[in-house]
């Protein structure tokens, strides 16, 4: 019997590692997951179109998820980085603009090596093309991590930009941070909080903000507080008055869930901005009348959103298929469920970077309880307070899991005949990136309740279940060095589908399977187009009935 309903249930972090006391999925309550039969397949490398040594990723994830034809961009620009030099006509240009007209080039983005939204190599690799072609202003907007990498290692980083830019332009060129800020606040991607991005867009082009002499003392200030290199506020340094007329300014980062929002309003009209943030007073410029907005140069490394009214250095590459396209020329419903934190990863299994929902396609975010909204709003404002010393996540480790729970189940029990359902739960990857070992115990349980509530009411709604996640996270609570470990792993994921009883799962999978086997199971009578139009293999196959 062909299965007319089906459910797509991400374990946003759920990797699969040692069962160890550093393990907090192992040493929490999973019985529900325990009890299932899965296998382990392949999130990382070269098969799912990642670098080597890659950690996982979100987006990554959820688009190799989706099933097109995945290329990592990190690929395409270290194809193009020859003696430490990036080579691309799009920046290029953007860089000979500047040159020609003697003004300053911006360069924001996330400085880090952890490879998961940005590279440092690649800030390295702009820098010295732009300083060859005579640029000699440069002003670094550093945006610090903390969580793909240590908490407090932002000054590690911000010495080693100094250091390298000394070395880049021997005196020749004047190159400086400009403006500091938490990955938290600069790369903010939930719509609850446009006015992170908004804080981020003044400070970047008006100059306005908190002010510090320096990136140093503005990241003690933030240490000394106990706040860690995600959550450090976003600050003004030095004398830096923001953008000039004539200006270029690059986005370095090649993730696009965390940039798609700043570049929405570094790239797009005030109208349009206005329309999307939901703020019908929202101005461009509130602080500089001065500066014709018109004559700056904006570019992105990628194309961070469908339709992006800047040009990108490494466009999209035109997909054919997605789960999502395929669910749609198949006549089904979709629905497209998470939180705050994931909605931009779950439009990914429309298919690349597909912003309008298909015609028969909803997309629901399930918002915060309204405790972790104000605080959340709070901890802005007072981190590092009595009362806030700990991050939102770590204090509220069930984030929004009850009511998207009662959301998805909702759908199911009222779904009619070709439904698909594709659901986030963020829990695991949001606490896991916080350090913090008994939030990582809660979030762990209250993700097995929550699966196991919901794949009841799909058995009972005679809808199929496939489990799996887009990268591991919270199965590592302590580095090799002993330290909290905050980051995605290169662990393999789980994956399962129920009714057990009725399919086996075939060993040695990866994420870029799961879109044609969710698909063969579907429209088992498109099975041989499934495996034309798309690239990874089928590895689930039903079961042989038993004979009395």
């Amino acid at each position: 019997m062909t299965p007319a309903k089906g459910i797509l249930i991400i374990l946003d972090g759920w990797g699969v590692g040692q069962e160890s006391d550093n393990n907090p999925i192992h040493k929490s309550d999973t019985s529900f997951f325990d009890s299932l039969s899965k296998v382990s397949i392949t999130a990382t490398g070269p098969r799912v179109g990642m670098p080597e040594e890659a950690m996982g990723s979100t987006a990554v994830g959820h688009e190799v998820m989706s099933g097109v034809d995945y290329i990592h961009p990190m690929l395409r620009v270290e194809k193009d980085i020859e003696n430490g030099r990036l080579k691309n006509k799009v920046i290029d240009q953007i860089i000979e603009k500047t040159a020609a007209a003697g003004t300053a080039l911006h360069l924001m983005g996330l400085v880090s090596t952890n490879r998961e939204h940005s590279d440092i190599t690649h800030l390295y690799a702009i820098m010295r093309r732009a300083l060859d072609k005579g640029v000699k202003r440069i002003r670094i907007h550093f945006f610090s991590d903390g969580r793909g990498t240590p908490p407090f290692s932002a000054v590690s980083f911000a010495d080693d930009v100094l250091e390298n830019s000394a070395i880049m332009t021997a005196g020749l060129a004047d190159v400086r941070i400009a403006t500091l800020g938490g990955r938290d606040v600069t790369m903010n991607r939930s719509r609850d909080s446009w006015e992170k991005t908004i804080k981020t867009f003044r400070a970047i082009i008006e100059g306005k903000g908190d002010r510090k002499e320096d990136i140093f003392g503005a990241l003690k200030e933030d240490y000394d507080r106990g706040i860690t290199d995600q959550y450090i506020k976003v600050r003004v340094l030095g004398d830096y008055g923001g953008v000039e007329n004539g200006d270029s300014l690059i986005h370095f980062n090649f993730r696009k869930d965390r940039s798609h929002m700043l570049m929405t309003l570094l790239a797009e009209d005030q109208e349009k901005i206005r329309e999307v943030t939901g703020d019908p007073d929202f101005r461009k410029l509130e602080y500089r009348k001065d500066l014709d907005y018109r004559t700056l140069n904006i570019a992105g490394l990628v194309e961070y959103y469908r339709d992006m009214a800047a040009p990108a250095a490494y466009p999209d590459e035109k997909q054919s298929h997605s789960l999502g396209s395929y669910l749609e020329e198949s006549g089904y419903r979709q629905y497209r469920v998470s939180g705050p934190d994931k909605t931009h990863a779950v439009v990914l299994l429309s298919g690349g970077s597909r912003t309008k929902p298909f015609k028969n396609e909803k997309r629901i975010v399930v918002p915060y309880p309204e405790k972790l909204k104000n605080y959340i709003r709070d901890y802005e404002l007072h981190k590092g307070e009595e009362g806030y010393e700990k991050d939102p996540y770590e204090t509220y480790p069930e984030l929004e899991i009850k009511e998207l729970t009662e959301k998805v189940i909702e759908i199911i029990e009222s779904s009619l005949e070709k439904t698909f359902i594709i659901v986030n739960i963020a829990n695991l990857d949001m606490v896991g990136h916080t350090g913090s070992f008994e939030a990582s115990l809660q979030a762990a349980a209250a993700v097995d309740k929550a699966l196991a509530e919901i794949c009841a009411a799909a058995e009972r709604s005679g809808v199929t279940s496939f489990i799996t996640a887009d990268h591991g996270n919270l199965e590592v609570s302590v580095t090799e060095d002993s330290e909290p470990s905050t980051f995605h792993t290169r662990n393999p994921v789980p994956f399962a589908v129920l009714p057990s009883g009725r399919f086996e799962i075939l060993p040695g999978g990866c994420l870029r399977d799961i879109a044609p086997t969710i698909l063969s199971v579907m429209e088992p009578g498109k099975r041989e187009d499934i495996k034309k139009k798309f690239k990874g293999e089928i590895i689930v196959q039903e079961k042989s009935p038993v004979s009395d």
